[in-house]
């Protein structure tokens, strides 16, 4: 698990742009995950927000439930009305709690597991989703988890937890035989000893790649 300490200038609920709607990421927080990749290798206009508050109009795709926040879908985030495997990365930031949803946000409190199941089906097989909470969630369905990181806004202020998921690619055969069962028992990927040695391994191809094109 790692850590980001993010500018305090601007925190949740601070707006701006003139209109009092709360939910608003952290300043820099966005830059952050782009420059780390922690949503994998993506652009900014490659992110669908789910539960996006009151984000800048330069983000091309939120999704929000209040028509106050201005997103440019509004949409339940339990029941988003795109295809399956529509976007490369989906970043989601719910209410924490119930009494979060309805005294800031006036809405009822969507669960992440009914959050992440929606967003496990719009994500691109290999895509990543990211989920801003104050609980680390359990893994949705056909996904596994990449990592949990610390966000905070500083000294004295609660730490909250970004977990990033990614979804399962198809399985592929290996010498005839599926990828669950090289070794003639039934295993998940994310079991097998040597998947994560793959994950990294493509991470630094990636690495190598965007050197040769820089």
């Amino acid at each position: 698990m790692s850590g980001f300490v993010l500018d305090q200038t601007l925190r949740h609920g601070a707006d701006p742009d003139g209109f009092n709607v709360f939910g608003r990421f952290p300043k820099g927080f966005l830059n952050h995950v782009l420059r780390h990749r922690w949503l994998g290798d993506v652009r900014a206009d490659d992110i669908l927000h789910v539960c996006s508050g009151t984000l800048s109009d330069t983000e091309r795709w939120t999704v929000d439930l209040r028509r106050a926040a201005r997103s440019r879908v509004l949409a339940d985030g339990t029941a988003l009305p795109f295809r399956d495997a529509s976007f490369k990365a989906v970043l989601l930031d719910p209410p924490y709690s119930d009494e979060y949803a309805q005294r800031l946000y006036g809405t009822k409190n969507p669960r992440p597991s009914h959050l992440l199941r929606e967003a496990s089906r719009v994500v691109a097989a290999g895509g990543r989703i990211g989920l801003l909470h104050v609980a680390v969630p359990f893994t949705p369905p056909g996904c596994w988890m990449v990592n949990v990181y610390g966000i905070t806004t500083g000294t004295g202020y609660r730490i909250r937890a970004l977990t990033i998921f990614e979804r399962e690619q198809p399985r592929l055969a290996f010498d005839g035989i599926p990828l669950g069962e090289r070794h003639g028992d039934p295993i998940d990927d994310c079991n097998d000893p040597h998947f994560y040695d793959d994950v990294e391994a493509a991470d630094e191809r990636l690495d190598r790649e965007r050197e040769e094109r820089d």
